[in-house]
């Protein structure tokens, strides 16, 4: 299983309608398989996520956000790392069909 422990990411790629921007960091947290994130930068104000991890590294998660025009948002979001050790980037899908990548800091 890939450990996200203490990894931190920012967006490198997004969806047109997508909030998130390269000032936005996600600092990751895990415990087993169970793994969270809080989140902030660029147009997020906060954010957080919960989720699930497998023994390939994908995640199951679901999130919860505020933006800077003070609106809530939350969504589903699934995960597929791009490299076994996490060295550069994974790729997530939220629950629309386009996906957004990620590099590690």
């Amino acid at each position: 299983m890939i450990d996200y422990d203490y990894k931190t990411f920012r967006p490198i790629q997004n969806t047109a309608n997508g909030e998130t921007s390269g000032e936005t960091l996600f600092h990751y947290r895990q415990t087993g398989r169970i793994l969270t994130a809080e989140y902030a930068g660029g147009e997020i104000l906060a954010g957080h996520l919960i989720g699930l991890v497998d023994e390939q590294g994908n995640i199951d998660m679901r999130y919860h956000q505020v933006n800077i025009q003070g609106e809530l948002m939350t969504g589903i979001c699934r995960s597929t790392p791009k490299t076994p050790s996490l060295s550069s980037s994974i790729s997530f899908q939220r629950d629309s069909p386009k996906a957004r990548s990620f590099t590690r800091q």
